[in-house]
């Protein structure tokens, strides 16, 4: 009889694909929808700002063609903190379960120990999302202690009754007040990416004003994508439109946005292909994760 393998071994296994996952420009389908059931690709074109916002990005590209494709990132992880009155665990092979938020700590440590390993340059910061709020959690630092220690400080929140409606607002206008961009298209000292990692599947987001949003997606030097964690899909929650509204935050075109359910690997899977520098990488719908070797030659192993 052999002992049971310890479930963070088996979490901490599943990062190893980190390193397996590159981004060529090839065409796949991207933007699936929750459930993977049928790929879609959200039209951003829904509002007269988004498309002055993409307007002003198009009259920008010359100029970021001219820039450093390896400038640092400063990176806003913008967690999701409320755990619904039906949420259900991630479970990993062992058995163990696991609450969503948890996996997400654990996910945003492994992204930042892999994009460490690739420059040191990078600086990180740690928001989060409350029923009610959004709260600045850590300051941009490019020291790995000091992130993974403000991540293990972040708990859930807990509702009574699963809200149906969340205001984006006040988390891009906190982003707009705290963090100096750059507008310079010559040689910016970094670039600015929010990650907003969104885990609820009753509560739709919005913007009651989205004049913050508007005014930092102008900025050809910022970028925001976005990992929607959710429940199964099905007829008792708002998974779909969820993940139709969070498609509308990618006003140029240049963003990544993801939907994973109750899958660890697939959750880690998704934090590898953000891994990527917003400069370097095709759009996501031009994307592929088969290395070009194995898609050009018949592959025959044995066992």
């Amino acid at each position: 009889m052999t002992d049971k393998q310890d479930p963070n071994d088996e979490i901490r296994s599943m990062s190893r694909k980190f390193e397996a996952i590159t981004t060529t420009d090839r065409n796949s389908n991207s933007h699936d929808g929750p459930g993977g059931n049928s790929p879609s690709v959200i039209n951003v074109r829904t509002s007269r700002n988004h498309e002055e916002v993409r307007q002003t990005a198009d009259g920008l590209s010359l100029s970021l063609q001219r820039v450093r494709k390896d400038i640092p990132e400063r990176i806003i992880f913008v967690v999701d903190t409320v755990r619904e009155t039906d949420c259900t665990p991630f479970e990993i092979g062992s058995g163990a379960k696991f609450p969503p938020l948890h996996m997400i700590k654990r996910v945003i440590e492994i992204f930042i120990s892999a994009k460490g390993s690739i420059s040191k340059k990078h600086e990180y910061a740690i928001m989060k999302l409350t029923d009610e709020s959004c709260q600045w959690v850590c300051d941009f630092t490019d020291n790995p202690k000091t992130l993974v220690n403000q991540l293990d400080r972040i708990e859930e929140v807990q509702v009574e009754e699963n809200s149906r409606r969340c205001d984006l607002t006040a988390c891009f206008q906190l982003i707009d007040d705290r963090v100096e961009l750059e507008w310079s298209s010559k040689e910016p000292r970094s670039l600015t990416r929010v990650v907003l990692i969104y885990s609820r599947s009753h509560c739709i987001p919005d913007f009651s004003d989205s004049r913050s949003f508007t005014a930092l997606m102008e900025n050809p030097h910022f970028f925001t994508d976005v990992v929607y964690v959710h429940e199964k899909v099905n007829e008792g929650n708002e998974c779909e439109e969820v993940y139709t509204k969070l498609g509308e935050l990618d006003v140029k075109q240049n963003s990544y946005i993801f939907e994973v359910a109750r899958n660890p690997a697939n959750l880690h899977n998704t934090m590898a292909k953000l891994l990527a520098h917003p400069l370097q990488r095709p759009k996501q719908d031009d994307t592929s994760y088969v290395p070009q070797c194995l898609e050009d030659t018949d592959v025959q192993t044995n066992v």
